[in-house]
C-alpha cells in the first residue's frame, strides 16, 4: 500500500493576531501502517483515540485519533474499493448528488467500499476532465445517458462560472476548481454548446431541453440563441450573426 504524500495545511493560531501557520500533514511509513493493522484487528471497537494512543506508545511520536481515522477509512482499510466506477454506481451517484449536492459524508453512507476521497475525487475529477473538454470543443458522450450526465455536470459548471468577479462564489471545495471553470472562455462554452447540439438535435425535447436552457441562462447566452428553435424545432438552433465568428472549433 502507497505511503500518503506530504500536504501542508493552513490552521488559525490561538491568538487572532498572529499570522496563519502551515502545518506538515505525517506521512505515514509501512512500519506505522503494519502496527496501525494490528492494533485495529485486535480492537475493533470504535475507539480512535484508544488507538491514536496506542500507536504513539509503540512508535514514540504523537498520533491523533483523526489522524489514525482518516488513514485506516481512505489508505488501510481492506474493503476500500478503487475499482472503475460502473455505470449503475455512476448514475446512483448523480441522483444522490441532486438531492445532497456537495455532502460526500451523506452520498459515502449509499456507496459501501467507497471512500471520502473516492466519492469527492469522483466529482472533481468529471468537472476538471469536462472543463478540458470544453476548453477543446471536444464532446465524448455515446449514449442517452453520457448525454444527460455531461449536461449535468455542465449545468453545475455553468451556475459557479463567474470568470469577472473578485470574489467569485464559494461553492466548490477548493478554489483549484473555481479558477479551472472561470479561466474557461466564453466562446469556448459558446463552441461547445453549438457542437452538442448539431450532434444531437434531441435535445430539444423534454428535459434535456430544459437543462440546457438553464445552462444558457446561467452564461447569459439565451439572448445569443434562437430560443424558438429550442422549443418548436428538432433542428441544431445557432446563435446570433454577431457571434457566428466564434462558432467554429478550434
Amino acid at each position: 500500500m502507497k505511503s500518503m504524500k506530504t500536504k501542508h495545511v493552513s490552521v488559525n493560531t490561538a491568538s487572532a493576531g498572529q499570522k496563519k501557520v502551515k502545518l506538515k500533514r505525517h506521512r505515514w511509513i509501512k512500519k506505522e501502517d503494519k502496527i496501525l493493522r494490528t492494533i485495529f484487528r485486535r480492537n475493533k471497537l470504535k475507539n480512535w483515540t484508544y488507538k491514536a494512543n496506542i500507536l504513539s506508545q509503540r512508535i514514540g511520536k504523537h498520533f491523533k485519533s483523526k489522524q489514525c481515522w482518516d488513514h485506516w477509512n481512505n489508505v488501510l482499510d481492506p474493503n476500500i474499493r478503487n475499482d472503475k466506477w460502473i455505470e449503475e454506481e455512476i448514475e446512483k451517484f448523480i441522483e444522490l448528488h441532486k438531492k445532497h449536492g456537495n455532502k460526500w459524508c451523506k452520498i459515502l453512507k449509499e456507496f459501501k467500499g467507497r471512500t471520502y476521497d473516492n466519492i469527492k475525487n469522483f466529482f472533481n475529477s468529471n468537472i476538471r476532465k469536462l472543463c478540458t473538454d470544453i476548453h477543446k470543443c471536444e464532446f465524448r458522450a455515446s449514449n442517452p445517458n453520457e448525454i444527460e450526465r455531461t449536461l449535468y455536470f455542465l449545468s453545475y459548471i455553468s451556475k459557479y462560472y463567474t470568470p469577472h468577479q473578485k470574489n467569485p462564489k464559494e461553492a466548490l471545495e477548493t478554489n483549484i476548481l473555481l479558477k479551472k471553470i472561470n479561466s474557461i472562455p466564453l466562446s469556448s462554452f459558446k463552441n461547445y454548446i453549438q457542437k452538442l447540439w448539431s450532434l444531437y438535435p434531441t435535445l430539444c425535447q423534454g428535459t434535456l431541453r430544459d437543462r440546457l436552457m438553464d445552462i444558457l441562462k446561467d452564461l447569459d447566452l439565451i439572448d445569443s440563441f434562437d430560443v424558438s428553435l429550442i422549443r418548436n424545432s428538432d433542428v441544431a438552433p445557432r446563435f446570433s450573426t454577431s457571434l457566428t465568428q466564434h462558432r467554429n472549433c478550434k
